[in-house]
């Protein structure tokens, strides 16, 4: 089972080289376990992510009215309403299936409280393109934006991470 995938089909060929962890020794020898050699070192790999803020992919499987269930490698996780998207919080059925890269905001070894953000994310990336973004704006320069919202006074323009204003004496139908 711990060599299988989930349709059944072996990971490895036979005669292939794989790491595996001894998790007991008895009179028949040392039993050895593919799948706690994988757990440990995810969870090496997720105390590493929070420690240092590096992201991290999950795939989301489920939702509830607080967040998203999330699964990293065989470990449940979850990112909280507030923490899916920059905008408010919208139909988190839309997310299920999708496979997201979050940052891991709390982590317990035992893998009971992983808590994750994608908006951090979301955050630290919007903030990236906004200095590229300012590096190219000047007088005269034409920029491709997408249209947030219009109002009476005029439409907001999201230019990369940046907001512009079009005034309406400057916008026609």
């Amino acid at each position: 089972r711990e060599i299988s995938d989930a349709a059944g089909e072996l990971l490895f060929e036979p005669g292939a080289e794989i790491e595996a962890q001894v998790v007991m020794v008895d009179a028949d020898g040392p039993r050895l376990s593919y799948g706690a050699l994988m757990a440990n070192l995810l969870t090496e790999k997720l105390e590493e992510a929070a420690q240092h803020g590096l992201p991290i992919e999950g795939r989301v499987d489920g939702h509830n009215k607080g967040g998203l269930e999330v699964r990293i490698g065989g470990r449940r996780a979850f990112c909280p309403r507030s923490q899916v998207d920059l905008g408010p919080g919208e139909d988190l059925s839309i997310h299920v299936g999708r496979t997201y890269r979050f940052l891991v905001k709390q982590f317990d070894p035992t893998g009971r409280k992983t808590v994750l953000s994608r908006r951090a994310l979301l955050e630290q990336e919007a903030e990236q393109q906004a200095v590229e973004t300012r590096r190219m704006i000047e007088v005269g320069a034409i920029l491709d934006g997408t249209v947030r919202s219009v109002q009476a006074f005029g439409a907001f323009v999201d230019l990369g991470g940046v907001d512009g204003l079009i005034h309406v004496s400057e916008l026609s139908w």
